[in-house]
């Protein structure tokens, strides 16, 4: 069995197409003369997942239509296979590539794989939805993947389902039924998954409160979650719960615990965090400034996070995140607030 492959790089010279590069790989794992895991480590792989089309996916489509009508023990791991490039593709934002994969293999794990497979499999397209958007056809997908997951997956699996679910119902504005959501997937996560999942959980409820106007549940929340955080999740995780408390104090008036908030999450954010995350922070912290009168230190803050916001955009585009925090600024000063701004300022 050959138990390795020429680099990607070098496949990828040979052609530029990977339906070829993971029909091959499927069939000689299949046939006995390539290691699985070798052809996973190709499916798994982001650079393979960049090199991706609408066109190749379309041919893996269709092969997977045709292996699904000769064998279903073969066309159950092809299906695997495939799934893992879907997934690399929706961690890289070609989400909607990714979903055209779900729905390829999708007809043959029901037919042929274990049901938590299935729903895993159901649950990974709802994700792929709710990222591009489509928040109601993520909540129906999730609906459909959560009765298999609670009779057939380990509960970890399923309250994973029931807090993605509740994302997308709080990206609809449907804060009250994802704090149920939450509320309900947060002791399984407590008792079954680990501590960084369970930590997130409560992070993702506090936010909902906090857009219901319940700030003091919201900041005893993320209270809950910070000291898990640190211990147990990346640095990036640790600042957005530190920024959002402070945002929940701004919200309560509580401003110069806010600005204590956002100093405490800038250096991380910055070292940690994409840039425009950092902007946003700074905005944050420049607006609590304003209420607090400080207006030099406000306009800096400002002026400091418009710069990055500019950087941001020219070293990644403008994304969903970018374009908000571009709503705000352009909000303030259209709106007039930086000019009085910096009226105010010179006689500070």
């Amino acid at each position: 069995m050959n138990s390795e492959m020429p680099p990607l790089n070098v496949l990828l010279q040979r052609t530029n197409d990977p339906s070829v590069l993971l029909f091959a790989a499927w069939w000689e794992a299949y046939n006995g003369t390539l290691d699985e895991q070798i052809a996973f480590q190709l499916a798994d792989s982001p650079e393979l997942a960049r090199a991706a089309t609408p066109e190749s996916v379309t041919r893996l489509a269709h092969r997977m239509r045709e292996v699904a009508t000769q064998d279903g023990a073969r066309a159950l791991g092809f299906a695997g296979l495939l799934q893992s490039h879907a997934i690399a593709l929706c961690q890289i934002g070609s989400t909607r590539l990714g979903e055209g994969l779900f729905d390829a293999i999708l007809p043959t794990l029901e037919k042929h794989a274990p049901p938590a497979e299935f729903a895993g499999c159901l649950m990974n397209r709802a994700n792929a939805l709710r990222q591009q958007g489509k928040h109601a056809e993520a909540v129906a997908g999730y609906d459909r993947a959560l009765p298999l997951l609670e009779q057939h997956a380990p509960p970890a699996d399923f309250a994973r389902c029931l807090m993605n679910r509740a994302i997308a119902l709080r990206q609809q504005g449907k804060h009250a039924e994802a704090v149920a959501g939450y509320d309900r997937a947060l002791p399984l996560l407590e008792q079954h998954a680990p501590p960084a999942d369970f930590a997130t959980g409560l992070m993702n409820r506090a936010a909902a409160l906090r857009q219901q106007g319940k700030h003091a549940e919201a900041v005893a929340g993320y209270d809950r979650a910070l000291p898990l955080l640190e211990q147990h999740a990346p640095p990036a995780s640790f600042a957005n719960c530190l920024m959002n408390r402070a945002i929940a104090l701004d919200e309560q008036g509580k401003h110069a615990e806010a600005v204590a908030g956002y100093d405490r999450a800038l250096p991380l954010l910055e070292q940690h965090a994409p840039p425009a995350e950092f902007a946003g922070c700074l905005m944050n912290r420049a607006s609590a400034l304003r209420h607090l009168k400080k207006h030099p230190e406000s306009v800096a803050g400002y002026a400091a996070a418009r710069r990055v916001f500019r950087q941001a955009r020219l070293h990644a585009g403008v994304d969903d995140t970018n374009l908000e925090f571009r709503a705000q600024f352009d909000g303030l000063y259209n709106g007039g607030v930086w000019a009085g701004l910096l009226t105010r300022a010179r006689y500070s």
